[in-house]
């Protein structure tokens, strides 16, 4: 399954600590005992897995339900960091929601640096990445 990953942080300075706390998480996600990832290390995180298609005229798209939802039970989120794939379609994903939220929150796109997402990335930074053999 692969997941999308929205960070919460909590202002603008919070963004280098945001992003060790997607890796934090991932890791912890491999741990064979329950995790608890609604909120970690001080930043809300919501994780949404599947797709999410935005309409050809990005303006007219509406953002992912969990998302709204996510929103709607936490109004005190101002900045959303996007963590999205690092593939066409997360990419437009990103933009699309970067586009859609801009009036009402403040929103950065922060792919992962190597990799197709951030499960890649982490392992690429602990070296035991190994390239994905094709199906």
């Amino acid at each position: 399954m692969h997941s999308k990953s929205l960070v919460f942080p909590s202002g603008p300075t919070e963004k280098a600590k945001a992003g060790a706390a997607i890796l934090e998480a991932c890791k912890q996600m491999t741990s064979p005992e329950p995790q608890e990832l609604g909120s970690y290390m001080g930043f809300s995180m919501l994780f949404l897995a599947g797709i999410y298609m935005p309409k050809k005229i990005i303006e007219e798209s509406t953002p992912p339900a969990a998302l709204m939802q996510y929103l709607k039970n936490f109004p005190q989120i101002k900045e959303i960091a996007l963590h999205l794939d690092n593939d066409m379609a997360g990419r437009l994903a990103a933009k699309a929601i970067q586009t859609i939220l801009t009036p009402s929150y403040a929103v950065s796109d922060e792919p992962p640096e190597r990799g197709k997402d951030y499960n890649d990335y982490l392992k690429i930074t602990l070296k035991i990445w190994q390239p994905r053999e094709r199906e």
